[in-house]
């Protein structure tokens, strides 16, 4: 019985149809392979392209930082120093011309004072020498108060109390000195110098702002194109993963195929399984009962 069922024409069939399969089979075998390694690669490929995106998110981050928090700020601060420094220029300028009319003021009101010092000086002396004089005794007759006022105005000259002339010539000569004090002070400070400093840095801020921005949208453009062609690598990535699961699947099929060509039952004249057989059995009642 064995040797019939090692000749059986199903047995042969089944012996060639597993010839046939071998081919299939190292090709699945293959293609799972290369479906694993491509899948692999696109897991490489998309890590880098993740950490190229991440860089180049982290770049626009960083360039976005300074620009709001520092350079902006900066910039702005730069531009109200140069107007500041600017306008604070202007305005010694006018200080200094001022203060040089002032000047100019003082020294006038200074030889006026003068000559009236030595004018009233004078007349106090004369008066104080010509007590018995007609022309002394006719101003003290028709002027109320003449010798106290010139007194008052010159000084007397027996108790050497100072006059108001001198006292005016006084005050003069400290408001001169104030004033060639404060134009030393204001020519000292020299703010003209701090035009160039502040000029230099209003310019040198505003090109790094420039560069900033400029930077900001060009590592923007990198950014939009990092994440373009890591969307492209994760549908490759699963893609590929989808591969890799259709190969196993053919290959794990094939096998399972040439398996079930060697089970025994099919090595032993391909026996029917018992549900089988009774649906052969009742078609085979219902095709008598079509011919009764």
């Amino acid at each position: 019985m064995s040797d019939e069922i090692k000749k059986s024409p199903t047995e042969e069939s089944f012996r060639t149809y597993r010839k046939g399969l071998k081919p299939d089979i190292n090709k699945a075998k293959t293609d799972m392979k290369v479906a694993r390694t491509g899948y692999n690669d696109a897991v490489r490929s998309r890590q880098f392209k993740r950490c190229t995106f991440k860089k180049a998110e982290a770049a626009l981050a960083e360039y976005e930082g300074l620009l709001n928090g520092v350079v902006t700020a900066a910039h702005q601060d730069a531009t109200e120093i140069d107007a500041s420094i600017k306008n604070f220029v202007a305005q010694s300028a006018a200080v200094k011309t001022a203060f040089g009319a002032v000047v100019d003021s003082l020294r006038s009101a200074k030889k006026a004072l003068y000559d009236v010092e030595s004018t009233a000086s004078a007349l106090a002396e004369l008066v104080e020498n010509s007590e018995q004089s007609e022309e002394n005794k006719w101003l003290k007759s028709h002027i109320n108060g003449f010798e106290s006022t010139i007194k008052a105005i010159a000084g007397d000259i027996k108790t050497r109390k100072q006059g108001l002339a001198d006292q005016t010539n006084d005050l003069a000569d400290d408001a001169f000195e104030v004033v060639v004090k404060v134009v030393g002070i204001n020519a000292s400070v020299n703010i003209e110098s701090l035009t160039p400093l502040s000029t230099k840095v209003l310019s040198d801020l505003t090109t790094l702002k420039g560069d900033i921005e400029t930077n900001i949208t060009y590592a923007g453009g990198e950014k939009q194109k990092a994440q373009v062609e890591l969307n492209k690598q994760n549908q490759s990535q699963s893609s590929n993963r989808s591969n890799v699961s259709r190969t196993r699947l053919i290959f794990a099929g094939l096998k399972n195929v040439e398996a079930f060509t060697k089970t025994p039952e099919c090595k032993e004249g391909a026996e029917l399984a018992k549900d089988t057989r009774k649906q052969l059995e009742v078609l085979v009642k219902k095709v008598e009962k079509s011919f009764a």
